[in-house]
């Protein structure tokens, strides 16, 4: 009876051993699946800061136009409100 508990034992063993590996490749799969996530994420995240970056640069440069248009409507309404002033002052008027 010895000898077939032994060979249990052995055939018990040897299933657990290659339960054991089985496990510790699907453990390793799923952490490296995991990994590839996380960079995935944070590539996406990357992505987002880089979107929102060139967002700024754009405003930015939008700004900067609207800036020089704005000045430049202020000194036409500057040259308007001069030439008025001097045509209602030469027809003896005032502003």
């Amino acid at each position: 009876m010895h000898k077939l508990t032994a060979a249990l034992l052995a055939g018990f063993a040897a299933v657990k051993g290659l339960s054991v590996r089985i496990t510790a490749r699907v453990h390793a799969f799923l952490i490296a699946l995991h990994v590839a996530n996380l960079r995935k994420l944070i590539e996406r995240a990357d992505k987002r800061v880089r979107q929102y970056d060139d967002l700024i640069s754009y405003h930015k440069a939008a700004g900067i136009e609207a800036e020089a248009r704005a000045d430049e409507a202020a000194r036409s309404a500057d040259a308007v409100k001069r030439t008025a002033l001097i045509e209602a002052i030469s027809h003896g008027a005032t502003l």
